[in-house]
């Protein structure tokens, strides 16, 4: 038997010399296994590293649609159809007494600019009633309506949905007395103030007052005029 630790002893059938070189290479296989263990654990958490960046750096949820503000200034034409209470502001007669009385007007114009539109207006009167104190060519009583044409210039604040205006123009009037051959027909100016007040970009409200000054024979059928009615624009 050889001596212990010379190269020719044997352990377990196994040189001593053969017996070294496996334990280096066990031991060289143990470390490589550790080192890798360590190489993909710190690649494993630069990876979560990354992951966490990638969700602190999320964009944010993008914000919802905003709608467009409604357009209340429609340029282009318009038309428009309501009631008119007339009150009468004739002239003073001692043996006649006039009464207001209802009616309608209609409307059609073009809107050329947010606060500038040119308007043609139509107004009826039903029947001013004249109570005349003396039998005479009309009798005791007599029935008035009226007719009036304008053209108007009209003067728009657009400051939304609710649109105040004023406008002015000329047209004629042409009045009768119902039963009889008295009638006349005479130039007039018509002013007139008011608002629009829109539902939609193309249809809306109007309230107008306005002030109808005729002139020649007539010049003393002056009278109000209270409009109310609803518009459309196209």
């Amino acid at each position: 038997m050889a001596p212990f630790g010379s190269p020719d002893q044997e352990i377990f059938g196994l040189p001593l010399e053969g017996r070294t070189v496996m334990a280096k290479r066990v031991l060289f296989g143990v470390a490589a296994l550790a080192v890798g263990f360590v190489l993909a654990a710190d690649a494993r958490a630069d990876v979560v590293e990354a992951e966490e960046v990638i969700v602190g750096e999320e964009a944010p949820p993008p914000a919802p649609a905003v709608e467009p503000e409604p357009d209340y200034n429609r340029l282009g034409p318009y038309l428009g159809l309501g009631a008119t209470y007339y009150a009468e502001h004739f002239g003073n007669y001692d043996f006649v007494q006039f009464d207001d009385t209802w009616g309608f007007n209609a409307r059609a114009g073009w809107r050329f600019l947010p606060y500038v539109a040119a308007e043609a207006v139509y107004e009826y009167a039903s029947n001013f009633r004249a109570d005349v104190d003396f039998p005479g060519e009309i009798g005791g009583n007599a029935k008035i309506p009226s007719n009036v044409f304008t053209v108007n210039a009209k003067g728009i604040v657009p400051i939304g949905r609710f649109q105040p205006y004023a406008s002015g123009g000329i047209g004629f009037i042409h009045a009768n007395v119902r039963d009889t051959d008295l009638e006349s027909t005479n130039f007039a100016g018509r002013v007139a103030v008011g608002s629009d007040v829109f539902l939609t970009e193309c249809v809306g409200l109007f309230l107008e007052g306005s002030y109808l000054l005729p002139t020649d024979t007539l010049s003393d059928f002056n009278y109000f005029g209270i409009h109310f009615g609803g518009k459309v624009a196209f």
